[in-house]
């Protein structure tokens, strides 16, 4: 038996990882000295975080989250009213697994969707599912689908998203279908998933935005009662970068 036969074997039991790791083992100096069963344990060890990191990959381009950021690309300065412990609570994870919502609010250019993607990257690498949206396209999508029959897979197809994260929210107006559609949209994930709503209104503005008063009392208790609220303030960001 040679190392082909064993790379085959691990192709078979589709071992993607093994045979590097084998192979590495193999051009290590001090390989006599190891223990066979600690050997084995890192075989496995690195071909389970070889799978975490390619569903990790997966899960980020599948997500279509705008930007790769790092925290350490966050702006935390007085100014931008966005404190660092909050966004570090936030990033364990927590809301997701309560089922809380958060709310980004601020001007054209505080980093809005900046800090969303930053959250969303993270969620991902937590091994939660992330659904990136413009809002007005996502509704637009829905009102086709109430057309052609979709509407029903595409909306269990959302309820199983960990994470959507909205952007551009309350931009516009919205018809009674497009309240409809986002009130049926909030109520199949309250309390079990979590929404992160983009807007460069205060939340305290968005009771004007439901065509229908009934549907407006209904979603705005579903997100006042469910999030963490971040205002951001300052000078527009890419103002700062163009200079």
């Amino acid at each position: 038996m040679n190392i082909e036969d064993v790379n085959q074997q691990c192709k078979k039991l589709k071992l993607a990882s093994l045979p590097k790791a084998l192979e590495d083992q193999e051009n290590a100096y001090d390989i006599a000295s190891i223990p066979f069963l600690d050997r084995l344990y890192n075989l496995f060890s690195y071909e389970l975080a070889s799978r975490k990191n390619k569903k990790i990959n997966h899960l980020i381009r599948s997500s279509k989250i705008r930007y790769d950021v790092d925290i350490s690309q966050i702006d935390f300065s007085a100014e931008r009213n966005l404190s660092k412990e909050t966004v570090t609570n936030l990033l364990t994870g927590g809301y997701i697994k309560l089922g809380r919502n958060i709310v980004i609010q601020g001007a054209t250019g505080t980093g809005k969707t900046y800090l969303a993607s930053l959250f969303g990257q993270t969620a991902c690498r937590q091994l939660y599912s992330v659904n990136y949206y413009r809002i007005e396209r996502l509704l637009t999508t829905l009102a086709i689908a109430r057309k052609t029959g979709d509407y029903d897979r595409i909306m269990r197809s959302l309820k199983k998203v960990d994470l959507l994260i909205l952007d551009d929210f309350g931009m516009n107006k919205y018809t009674f279908e497009e309240t409809k559609n986002l009130m049926e949209l909030i109520e199949d994930r309250n309390e079990s998933k979590s929404i992160i709503f983009i807007s460069q209104l205060n939340i305290s503005e968005w009771y004007q935005l439901f065509s229908d008063n009934t549907f407006a009392d209904a979603i705005m208790d579903r997100i006042s009662n469910r999030s963490t609220i971040i205002s951001l303030k300052g000078e527009s960001l890419r103002k700062e970068n163009k200079n």
